[in-house]
């Protein structure tokens, strides 16, 4: 919702302030990581190397690529850390054509769409 919220209309958000509001919601939650999460859009998605930060930060808007990695774990003894990774289109509806690879199954990698519409539609 944060980055359908923000390109709503033509806005952009960066890929730093949403691994900002993802941390903060990981603090609110007292998870822990180890790293800080990913959010890379366009090309930067395909870098395995990538980590966002003020040199690298690009701007995601209407019509991008986005990949989130992210890991954490409950802030207790014992905890076991939990990775997930997302990958989205910020618009309408993913492109005629768009492929999420060569994933074996739907379940091995998610393409959709966030919405930047207005709501009623």
């Amino acid at each position: 919702a944060f980055i359908r919220d923000k390109t709503r209309r033509g806005g952009s958000v960066r890929e730093t302030e949403v691994q900002q509001v993802i941390l903060d919601h990981f603090q609110r939650h007292h998870l822990v990581t180890d790293h800080p999460p990913i959010c890379a859009v366009g090309p930067h998605s395909g870098d395995p190397h990538y980590a966002p930060s003020p040199a690298t930060d690009a701007p995601i808007k209407e019509g991008d690529f986005v990949l989130i990695d992210l890991w954490a774990k409950c802030d207790k003894p014992r905890a076991v850390y939990s990775d997930l990774t997302w990958t989205c289109f910020v618009g309408n509806a993913v492109p005629a054509g768009s492929s999420t690879g060569s994933a074996p199954s739907a379940s091995a990698a998610n393409l959709t769409a966030v919405d930047t519409g207005g709501f009623g539609r």
